[in-house]
Order: C-alpha cells, then sequence, then structure tokens
C-alpha cells in the first residue's frame, strides 16, 4: 500500500536535507579557511536564507522577490564581509523545509544569490576546467566568455553547462540594469 501523504513528503524532505548536507558543511568550511586566512567572511547557512524555495523537495524554484528581501536584511548586518553560502539549495519558509534545485542546482543557486544580494560579481568554485572550443585554429583551447544567450542556447544543446534555469537570476538581474 501507498504510504500516506504526509509520510512521502517527510521522506522527501529528509533526503533533500541530506543531499544539501555537503553543500552546507562545504560553504562552513571555506568560510573557517577564509577567516583563519585573515579574510572578514560569514558564513551564512540555508535555513537562514536568503534563497526562499518554493515546488517539489528535489527541483525547487526559486522565489527571486522574497530572497531579494531576505538578502537585504542579511547584506546590511554583514555589510564588509565576503558572504560565504551553500548551493544547490534553498529554504522553503511557509513549510519550513530545505528544498534541492534540481539538475544545476548549485549554478542556479549561484544565480539567486547575485540576483538577491545585487551583487557587482560573484565565484562558481567547480572543478571543471572550462568550455572547449574544438575547431580548425583552437583544437582544444577554451572559450574565454560566454555571454547569458550563448549559455542557454549551448545548454539547451547538450553542452555541459548551466542549464537555462540556472542562468535566470543572472538575465533577470541583468535586464533590471545589474
Amino acid at each position: 500500500s501507498m504510504p500516506h501523504e504526509s509520510d512521502r513528503n517527510k521522506h522527501r524532505s529528509y533526503t533533500a536535507t541530506c543531499h544539501l548536507d555537503g553543500e552546507i558543511l562545504s560553504a562552513a568550511l571555506f568560510d573557517v579557511i577564509l577567516q583563519e586566512s585573515g579574510f572578514d567572511s560569514a558564513f551564512i547557512d540555508l535555513s537562514d536564507g536568503p534563497l526562499t524555495v518554493s515546488g517539489d523537495y528535489h527541483n525547487a524554484r526559486i522565489d527571486f522577490m522574497t530572497s531579494r528581501k531576505i538578502a537585504f536584511g542579511l547584506k546590511e548586518i554583514n555589510r564588509s564581509k565576503i558572504l560565504v553560502l551553500p548551493g544547490y539549495g534553498g529554504a522553503d519558509v511557509n513549510i519550513r523545509a530545505l528544498k534541492t534545485l534540481g539538475r544545476s542546482g548549485s549554478d542556479t543557486a549561484a544565480s539567486g544569490y547575485l540576483y538577491a544580494f545585487k551583487g557587482n560579481r560573484f565565484w562558481v568554485v567547480t572543478d571543471v576546467k572550462g568550455i572547449l572550443n574544438i575547431n580548425d585554429k583552437n583544437l582544444g583551447e577554451t572559450v574565454p566568455v560566454l555571454d547569458v544567450d550563448e549559455t542557454k542556447d549551448a545548454a539547451s544543446l547538450g553542452a555541459k553547462l548551466p542549464g537555462r534555469r540556472a542562468v535566470h537570476g543572472i538575465e533577470k538581474y541583468f535586464n533590471e540594469g545589474g
């Protein structure tokens, strides 16, 4: 027999939280490394915002406007600090649960953070060396820059790039003049 609906949701909430544990621990450790290296940084846990999400536990969507409101308060509190934020998920404040952002979730989170904080720059730390430009002249060289449209097009064609949804926050912020 099928489990009761609330039991299924408890399981999905638990598995989403387990999936996010590594992201949270990595960000907290990175904050410690920054502080011990003399930087003024602050770790902000997913449960403290600013990424507010809704929808499925394993494929949530960012609520950009609510995220921006929460980010504004966090930015005021941590005015001069480097903010260290975990990727891949956010908090559904309506039900007090963590949810993942699905495929390309860390890139989606970075894009959401840029929008929420009205940032002037952000870094995504990855193990990928770059996007290869393979043609007769530049065999094996990496592409130095892609704009938002090129990124979305390439992702749609199967390139190992952030998906179309992952760059939505960047595109939204750019369209506002950011």
